[in-house]
């Protein structure tokens, strides 16, 4: 994902004007500079607001437009660096952001519940599985398991970042959800773990889910549903540092689904069908 600061039309105009004028030639890598700088003060900007909600002062923060990981945002422990991608701020130029000034991030709630979301990993992510299990189904498990775990601790010290962490999964989860609902049941498990489980914690509404919990229970059955529940729940209930916990989570989950919790996580069937046309159409209506 990128963001330009200027259209390729624009700058098209620009430089037009620029020879109507009479002056010397603009420099395109010149505008791409100013626009770095820029972001470079957003992203100090961001930091400064960033000790109340991760409990540290010493995380740098990065605006990339285009991340490391691949995803929004995201927080790396071992580097004590957050970054979160340019894009989220659409359609602000960079020039007109000061989330250093209380209010300003109204204007982006979708960056924001980003930004509140990985500092929540920041303040109450704080174990690690074994080395050895790194690239296993156990540990994407116990990944979908910490989102929501996390979210669920950092709201019991600032309650008032529901709206934020609200704002950022309805755009970033529940919208890609509505065009690409699951089939099977370890995708449909991770939709549950990322949007039911937010449920739970309060983020979410039942009625703004029920679509994606009815399409659960056919396609795991009520029990197995009810199961992951239990688990996410006991997840959601775990302390930020028991590593022990966390991984027992995992394992139970991993078993409930009939997966090798030791093995490299299953690829979607490429052979499952949809259950029925409507289900897009119906998991859709969560996005609402």
């Amino acid at each position: 994902m990128r963001h330009h600061h200027t259209t390729p039309s624009n700058e098209a105009a620009d430089l037009a004007r620029w020879a109507d004028d009479g002056g010397p030639e603009p420099d395109p890598q010149a505008r791409r500079h100013h626009a770095d700088a820029e972001w470079l003060r957003v992203a100090a900007a961001l930091a400064t607001r960033l000790h109340p909600l991760a409990e540290s002062d010493d995380i740098l923060v990065t605006c990339a437009h285009r991340t490391r990981s691949g995803a929004p945002a995201a927080f790396f422990p071992n580097l004590a660096e957050l970054e979160i991608a340019t894009n989220l701020f659409k359609p602000h130029p960079p020039a007109t952001l000061h989330p250093d000034r209380h209010g300003d991030e109204d204007r982006y709630p979708v960056a924001w519940g980003a930004f509140t979301h990985e500092a929540a990993h920041a303040a109450h992510s704080d174990w690690t599985l074994p080395a050895h299990l790194h690239g296993t189904t156990l540990a994407e498990a116990s990944e979908w398991l910490e989102e929501s775990r996390a979210e669920h601790h950092h709201l019991q010290r600032r309650p008032a970042d529901r709206r934020w962490l609200r704002a950022a999964i309805r755009h970033l989860i529940l919208n890609n959800l509505g065009t690409r609902p699951p089939t099977d049941r370890w995708t449909t498990a991770q939709a549950a773990a990322l949007i039911l489980a937010r449920r739970d914690t309060g983020i979410l509404e039942p009625d703004e889910t029920q679509a994606l919990h009815d399409l659960a229970e056919q396609i795991l059955g009520p029990g197995l549903l009810a199961t992951l529940q239990t688990i996410w729940q006991a997840a959601h209930a775990t302390g930020d540092t028991d590593a022990a916990a966390m991984e027992a989570h995992a394992r139970a989950w991993c078993q409930a689904l009939a997966h090798d919790p030791h093995q490299p996580p299953p690829n979607p069937d490429p052979t499952a069908q949809r259950r029925s046309d409507a289900l897009p159409t119906a998991i859709a209506g969560i996005t609402r």
